[in-house]
């Protein structure tokens, strides 16, 4: 291969960045390239303008629910497992219902800390499972105690969403052999009903029914440290 071929292959090769540097420096933000263009034949780095992307902490991903959107934290205190939802008619005027006791939902409660609570905003259109499964965490860190439900829903009651629309709470059944029952997950749904007064049936979280977004559902869940909002 003679000298000639070595140079042509280098035009050849160069051809293509030079004429996409050119229309760079003749287009809509010319000033700035040539700003980079002159940085580079300094030696220096031609792309201190372009803003750094900071790397996520290994282990520690930003969990991202697609089908929500934060709204805000909020503080819950600690319970002591004493108190149903079930007959709590100063919390729940509208009436609860008898599912969690067919159920076996308030049978074994335990006592929770305080706790910080996330509310978020329905923002796709989804069902149950799927938007709870959509933090991409084990579902038993999410639940609520139904003491805790009924505590959040008295104390926070401003921030529940009005209009006969839902606000959601992830709920666990224990299981117990002694009795041949499953564990499984519901779903408590505290919401305004007649009169504007809060009532609170409770779904399997299987429940097929497809939530609109357009009606802005909340979702209540326990701030975890991977649930970033």
């Amino acid at each position: 291969m003679s000298g000639n071929d070595v140079l042509d292959l280098t035009l050849r090769e160069a051809r293509g960045p030079f004429s996409t540097l050119l229309d760079r420096l003749t287009g809509p933000e010319g000033k700035l390239w040539l700003e980079r263009l002159n940085r580079f034949n300094r030696g220096e780095n031609p792309f201190v303008d372009v803003p750094v992307k900071k790397k996520e902490r290994a282990g520690r991903p930003k969990m991202v629910n697609s089908f929500l959107t934060y709204l805000v934290t909020l503080n819950l205190d600690a319970t002591d497992g004493t108190k149903a939802i079930t007959g709590a008619k100063e919390v729940f005027p509208g009436g609860t219902d008898a599912d969690f006791a067919r159920w076996g939902l308030e049978k074994k409660q335990v006592p929770t800390p305080e706790t910080k609570v996330i509310c978020y905003e329905l923002s796709k259109d989804g069902i149950l499972d799927q938007i709870f499964r959509g933090f991409g965490v084990d579902l038993n860190a999410l639940v609520f105690t139904p003491h805790q439900i009924r505590e959040f829903c008295h104390l926070h009651k401003n921030k529940l969403r009005t209009d006969g629309y839902g606000n959601f709470f992830l709920m666990k059944r224990e299981k117990d052999e002694a009795n041949n029952i499953e564990e499984g997950f519901f779903v408590a749904n505290a919401s305004f009903g007649g009169r504007g007064r809060l009532v609170v049936p409770v779904y399997e979280l299987e429940f097929s029914n497809v939530l609109s977004a357009r009606n802005r559902r909340r979702f209540f869940v326990p701030k975890l440290k991977k649930l970033k909002p």
